[in-house]
């Protein structure tokens, strides 16, 4: 399935930034190196010198390169660097081209186009590598120099975080993530998350901002992918979108196939994500209603209510998208439900005989109350009634009478047992249809229908009723008045 454009916002948010511009361009970084060459005046001392710092020769090749022993070799690095520290001119460049470097935290810098007349030959990353070491002599500090490529460094004037233990809590996690929640992640200031995530070659900043992890495994970066599209409203998606999705983030999964990402999904061990309900569609398991099917999630529903219910509203009650006719294939074709008529299911290991049996009234009480609403399918009552020994006939006599429930039948419409409630609102719905032509209704039918047109924010009824009542001398109901105030605005 295509993405929806609605996402493509926030995939390309996902796809990997490029390197961020350096902060400090260290081009005269060769006469540096020069000065620092020139206080040696032995020629052999600055070839060990620049053998030993600049080309990154041990001790041993260095020393075997000029027929001396190592401990003659350490001889003459200590004694030069003294000369450094002590050199005025070696100090003065040394200022100007370090100048507060480190004094911040990390910093990226880059040595492009740095070059020595003292080794022309010499490249700019052995002309940093060279001060870099020298810097370290010299001011025996734990410096730290992470090259970037393309002559771009991270300096750093203290460790940086182990990388090993950084990648593992973010595989953790399994989350991207905002620069403050990576800097305490990674104990260090957020104005320093940038710089420092240059220096662990396994963090990934996206375009958006956020950080991945290069390595996820495919669950891990599918729940992060899910996440961003979760936080932007989108909480279910196909198997194939997910997959399509991810790809902004890891190229290498352009040309996965789409069942691959079906057959993650779908794996037991695999418990970050559930079944949407739609063939294909799936979604976070913490946004879900933690059932692994439909028939699960059906029978959680009916488990719930404790009665039984038609199919409708089952499928209401499900926290999932399901088609009406997968509702109904699975109630009819699965072992654990049992059709009682009319589209109406319950358990077949449930007795549900838990209601009152005394009267026709508190029947009828306990009724409303299982199935959390003010009506009942007339078949369906009166099924449940016979099974509780009661008389269907002196049930619909009583509810012709009764304060506590009616029996509703209007026309060839549908027969009902409804509450007192459900009758004046059915009673209001049918008077403000023809409100013109009617006389007006009772002060209980008036009520009941504005307090539902309230409940529901209906401000045209509310107006309409109020503006009939002026016209035609009716009187508002008093608990009626801030509802119509409301209303009026």
């Amino acid at each position: 399935m295509p993405l929806p454009e609605e996402w493509q916002g926030i995939v390309e948010g996902l796809r990997p930034a490029s390197l961020r511009r350096p902060q400090r361009e260290l081009s005269a970084l060769g006469h540096l190196v020069d000065a620092c060459l020139h206080v040696v005046d032995d020629e052999r001392n600055r070839a060990l010198i620049w053998g030993r710092f600049g080309a990154g020769q041990t001790l041993q090749e260095a020393g075997d390169a000029h027929g001396i022993t190592r401990e003659r070799v350490r001889q003459v690095v200590n004694r030069s660097s003294r000369l450094f520290l002590r050199n005025a001119r070696v100090r003065q460049i040394a200022d100007a081209v370090f100048a507060g470097l480190g004094r911040e935290g990390p910093i990226l810098l880059s040595v492009r186009g740095a070059c020595s007349a003292e080794q022309p030959g010499a490249s700019p990353e052995q002309l940093w590598d060279f001060m870099l070491n020298i810097w370290r002599e010299v001011q025996k500090r734990p410096v730290q120099s992470v090259p970037l490529g393309d002559d771009l460094y991270l300096f750093s004037p203290q460790p940086l975080p182990s990388e090993r233990e950084v990648a593992r809590r973010m595989a953790e996690r399994g989350s991207f993530l905002y620069p403050a929640q990576l800097a305490a992640l990674l104990e260090v200031a957020p104005n320093e998350v940038e710089a420092v995530a240059c220096g662990l070659p396994r963090l990934v900043r996206t375009q958006s901002g956020l950080y991945g992890l290069r390595g996820w495994t495919l669950p891990q970066l599918l729940k992060a992918v899910a996440e961003q599209l979760a936080r932007a409203g989108f909480t279910e998606w196909h198997f194939s979108q997910i997959g399509k999705a991810a790809a902004f983030f890891d190229t290498d999964l352009e040309h996965t196939p789409s069942r691959n990402f079906a057959a993650v999904l779908s794996r037991s061990e695999v418990n970050s994500f559930e079944h949407a309900g739609r063939d294909g569609c799936w979604r976070l398991a913490s946004l879900g209603d933690g059932h692994g099917s439909n028939l699960e999630a059906i029978r959680a529903v009916l488990e719930e209510a404790d009665t039984p219910l038609h199919w409708t509203d089952i499928q209401e009650r499900l926290s999932r998208q399901v088609h009406d006719g997968t509702v109904v294939a699975l109630l009819t074709r699965e072992p654990d439900f049992v059709n009682l008529g009319r589209s109406v299911f319950g358990l077949r290991d449930r007795a549900y005989d838990t209601m009152e049996t005394q009267t026709e009234e508190a029947f009828m009480r306990d009724l409303f109350r299982q199935m959390s609403r003010d009506w009942v399918p007339a078949m369906l009552a009166e099924d449940l009634a016979a099974g509780r020994g009661l008389d269907v006939q002196q049930l619909r006599r009583v509810g012709r009478v009764s304060e506590e429930f009616r029996f509703w039948k209007w026309g060839t419409g549908e027969v009902l047992y409804v509450t007192p409630e459900e009758a004046n609102r059915r009673f209001f719905r049918r008077w403000f249809a023809s409100r013109e032509d009617r006389e007006l209704p009772e002060t209980d039918v008036l009520l009941a229908g504005l307090r539902l047109a309230f409940e529901q924010r209906d401000r045209d009824i509310l107006c309409q009723t109020y503006e009939c009542l002026r016209r035609r001398g009716g009187t508002l109901p008093p608990e009626a008045a801030h509802w119509v105030d409301w209303a009026l605005g």
